[in-house]
Formats: structure tokens, sequence, C-alpha cells
């Protein structure tokens, strides 16, 4: 009777790596259920191949089918290991095979949407690291293999002319602002960031914001997939109340992300949704 998920073979593999190694789903779904991570005999999510230096995550990549029991298979083992070891699980999405490829790098190259989809959602800051180039500059350089063009990187305007709704007298700030009724919360990794601001100038402006804030209560938590950055939430706030576009992050590809995401999330206005696109595949193609 099998009694531990970190069984070897010769080679040093364990069972469970051999499950995913020759693709064997449901085998490593039933391990992943009868050797929990963190037990004492369950399956260790760290280990990493002595050569190739490919990790749980690049196998999951490499599977010829890329089903739904395969994408449910990749999803508990990217968000087991954040459950395990929140102080590890970020160095090891980052951590590159022996080619230099990290498991999104793969994912790119094989054109693999669900796992670039899923990791955008869920820790969008790696899309743009690097050791050679990003995950988003390789997925470019394959779509362009098949003769998929991007769509134009063209920066649209800074500001949009609606000369009959002017709120930026009281654009939110670091001190209070007049007539505020509730406060923006952004949770960043240096801390909790609140400004204060009107529940009528936001509403206006996205219907998605006016159903949130019809609720009660004064502070609304801004979703923590969408934006964790006080920047990005400023640059938001400077277009809704004054329709000009304040950014000063326009290399920096995990910020203009948030930036889209957050207008996604919340259906801000289309032309911030525009500039947002526009810059964010202005980085990446200047990044190539």
């Amino acid at each position: 009777r099998l009694q531990s998920g970190r069984l070897c073979d010769m080679n040093g593999h364990s069972i469970f790596w051999n499950a995913l190694a020759y693709q064997q789903q449901q085998v490593a779904m039933f391990l992943l259920h009868h050797f929990p991570p963190g037990s004492a005999q369950g399956i260790d999510l760290w280990e990493v191949h002595q050569r190739r230096k490919d990790t749980l995550l690049h196998l999951c990549v490499y599977f010829q089918y890329f089903s739904a029991p395969v994408a449910e298979l990749f999803e508990v083992l990217f968000l087991g290991m954040g459950q395990v070891d929140s102080n590890s699980f970020q160095a090891y999405w980052n951590r590159a095979n022996a080619d230099s490829d990290t498991f999104l790098h793969c994912a790119a190259a094989r054109r693999n949407f669900w796992v670039m989809r899923y990791v955008a959602s869920h820790a969008g800051e790696i899309l743009f690291r690097n050791g050679r180039t990003s995950a988003l500059e390789v997925l470019l350089e394959k779509l362009e293999e098949v003769g998929v063009s991007c769509p134009t990187a063209d920066f649209p305007e800074m500001e949009v002319k609606r000369s009959w709704m002017d709120f930026s007298r009281y654009l939110p700030m670091a001190e209070p602002t007049a007539f505020a009724d509730m406060e923006l919360e952004v949770q960043q990794s240096t801390g909790t960031y609140r400004v204060a601001a009107h529940r009528c100038v936001l509403g206006a402006a996205s219907g998605v914001l006016h159903q949130e804030l019809s609720a009660a209560g004064r502070v609304l938590l801004i979703d923590p997939l969408s934006c964790r950055s006080s920047k990005v939430l400023d640059t938001v706030l400077t277009f809704i109340y004054s329709s000009r576009i304040s950014c000063d992050y326009r290399e920096d590809g995990c910020l203009l992300w948030q930036l889209l995401c957050l207008c996604a999330r919340y259906q801000l206005p289309e032309p911030l949704w525009r500039y947002a696109r526009s810059a964010l595949l202005l980085a990446v193609k200047n990044a190539v």
C-alpha cells in the first residue's frame, strides 16, 4: 500500500513527479488528494529536476493536451504553493529551468492562453519579470511567427475634452478634500493606501462603482486582483475628476497591466481604457 507522496524512483524523481512527467492527470490528482502538501508524507511542491531544473509548474505546461482537468491540476499547484510557504512561492514561480525559461515562458511559447490569463488574474506582475525576456515578449514573438499581428500601439491623447464637467478642484489628495463622503482603499505591499473621494463623481464615471458605492459603508476596498498600487489608483482618479491622464510609469509593464485590469474590472471610461491598452503594448514592444 502506498504510504507517502514522496516515494522516489532510482533517479530521485517522486511518484508525483512521474505522474506529471508522463502526463497522468488523474494519478496526479489522486496523489494530491491522499498526500496533501504540508502533511508529514505530503507531496513536495518544491521538487525540481536536478539536471533540467524544471519545476512542477513546468511539467503542467508541458502537457500535450491542456484540458480542463489539467487546468484544474495547474490551479491546485499554483495556489497550493502560496498556502504551504507564502515566503517562497514568488521565487518558485519565477524559477527558470536550464534553458533560462520560467514555466510562464514555456506557456507563452506554446501559446497557452489559459495559463497566461490565469496568471495575469492572480499574479500579473510576473508576466513582466524576465531573465532573458518577459513572457509577454515571448508570446508576441510566437504570435508573429504564425502571422498574427499585434494591435497598433499608438498613444492616445493625454486629455479628453469634456467641458461640461470638471471636478479637478475636488481631486482627492493626501489632505482631506471638500465634500468627500467615502474613501477608496488599495492594499499595497508597503501597506494600506486610502484616499478620500466623492460617491457621486465615481458613480457617474462607472456603473460598477455606482452599484458598489450604493451599499452602506465609508470605505471601498479596490479589488486586489486588479490593482495593488496607489500610483495606478491616482491615475484613475485624476482622469475621472479632470479628464486628464497623469501617468509617470509608462515603461512599467506591471503597473500598466494593473491600470488595464482596473479599467476592465470597474468598466471605467473608454478613453482611459484605450490609453492603458496602448501604453501597455508600447511598453512590451519597447522592451523587446
